[in-house]
């Protein structure tokens, strides 16, 4: 009777540890899908994420913003590196983070009434809050709120983001 009751604590107790081995860790990668709301617009993206240690990561977001008014279409794609430090761990699954970063892109925008297109580099800098959670080891979803502030732009000067990105660990 002591020998299956041992077997079964100790699986019970070997699938714990296996669970419970560090989602935040040095040297662990994973890649996602995001998509946000800007303050004109829906914003789809891809992330790479690249764990420094437990509590420091990078972030390399490309992110493709179209919006279309009236009389003209505006098209960015943003090119966002960005650290994230955990703040907080909530609970063994549940963290909570600071991001800071910078942003880069190119933008067009065509004018169908005065037949002008325009074009231009900017660029500018972000910060912001996230959330992540993890519903195994190696997905992730994290939900974030990020003000962007961008120099030389047509049209984006200062740009909210909330988004979500859905993650699986490489």
């Amino acid at each position: 009777m002591k020998k299956p009751i041992l077997a079964i604590l100790m699986c019970l107790i070997s699938m714990n540890y296996c669970y419970s081995q560090l989602i935040h860790s040095k040297g662990i990668n994973s890649l996602g899908l995001s998509c946000g709301i800007g303050s004109k617009s829906i914003i789809p993206g891809l992330s790479f994420q690249h764990y420094f240690n437990s509590v420091a990561r990078l972030s390399l977001n490309l992110k493709y913003e179209p919006i279309n008014f009236t009389f003209s279409d505006y098209k960015s794609f943003q090119f966002n590196p960005e650290f994230a430090f955990t703040l907080s761990k909530v609970s063994k699954n549940f963290y909570l983070n600071a991001i800071g970063g910078v942003s880069f892109g190119f933008e067009y925008a065509d004018n169908k009434i005065y037949s002008e297109k325009k074009t231009n580099i900017f660029f500018g800098e972000n910060f912001g809050i996230s959330t992540e959670y993890y519903i195994s080891n190696k997905i992730k979803i994290e939900l974030f709120l990020e003000q962007f502030l961008f120099q030389h732009s047509i049209d984006l000067h200062a740009d909210y983001y909330i988004g979500i990105t859905v993650s699986k660990q490489l």
